[in-house]
C-alpha cells in the first residue's frame, strides 16, 4: 500500500464523515460541494477529484454499503443455496449492516437518499427469490414464490430498520435468529 493510497483513502473518509455529520441537520439537496469541502478542511479541487458532485459521493457510498453487504455472494457465488448457505449469508449481511448503522441510518434517513433502501430491497429480493426456488425445489409455483419473496424480503427490511433504528440494544445473533425463523417457517410452509 502506497502513501498516495492511504491519502486518497483519508481523504474519502474525511469527506464521506463531513458529509454524514451534515446530512444529520441538513437535507442532501441543500448540501452545497462548498459547504462540505469547508466543513472537512479541503480544497473544492480535491472533491473533484474524487467525486463530481454530492449525489455521486452518496452514491459512492451506497455502492460501498452494498458491496459490504453482498461481499459473501461476491466470495462464494450466488450457486450456494441449502438452508445452512442462506443463514451464513444473513449472519454476514447483518454484521455488516450492523457496522453501517450510523451511515445507513443517515442515508436512508429523512435527509438521506430515499432510493437507497429500494436498491438495497431490490437485490436482496433477486437472491432471496433464487435461494427460494432452489430450496423449494420444481414444486414450487413460480407466481407463489415471487409473492413469498416479496413478503419475506419486506418482512426482512423492515425488521432490520426496526433495529437499526432501535434504542434498546437487541445483539445481532438474535435479530438473525429471529428471522431466520421466520423465513424459514415461511417457506417450510410451501412445502406442505
Amino acid at each position: 500500500m502506497t502513501v498516495n493510497d492511504r491519502r486518497i483513502r483519508r481523504t474519502r473518509a474525511n469527506l464521506e464523515e463531513g458529509l454524514l455529520r451534515l446530512m444529520e441537520n441538513k437535507s442532501i439537496n441543500k448540501i452545497t460541494v462548498c459547504e462540505l469541502t469547508e466543513c472537512v478542511d479541503v480544497n473544492r479541487s480535491t472533491f473533484y477529484l474524487h467525486y463530481t458532485d454530492i449525489y455521486d459521493m452518496v452514491r459512492h457510498m451506497e455502492d460501498d454499503i452494498l458491496k459490504s453487504f453482498f461481499h459473501e455472494l461476491d466470495r462464494d457465488k450466488a450457486d450456494r443455496t441449502t438452508r445452512e448457505d442462506v443463514y451464513h449469508f444473513m449472519e454476514t449481511a447483518i454484521a455488516s449492516l450492523y457496522e453501517n448503522r450510523r451511515k445507513l441510518l443517515i442515508l436512508c434517513g429523512k435527509n438521506g437518499d430515499h432510493t437507497f433502501k429500494d436498491r438495497l430491497a431490490e437485490v436482496t429480493y433477486r437472491q432471496a427469490n433464487v435461494w427460494m426456488k432452489s430450496i423449494l425445489g420444481e414444486k414450487a409455483n413460480p407466481v407463489q414464490v415471487e409473492l413469498a419473496v416479496s413478503f419475506f424480503c419486506a418482512g426482512c427490511v423492515s425488521l432490520l430498520d426496526r433495529w437499526l433504528r432501535s434504542e434498546v440494544p437487541i445483539s445481532s445473533a438474535t435479530v438473525l435468529n429471529i428471522m431466520f425463523q421466520l423465513v424459514l417457517s415461511g417457506a417450510n410452509g410451501f412445502v406442505k
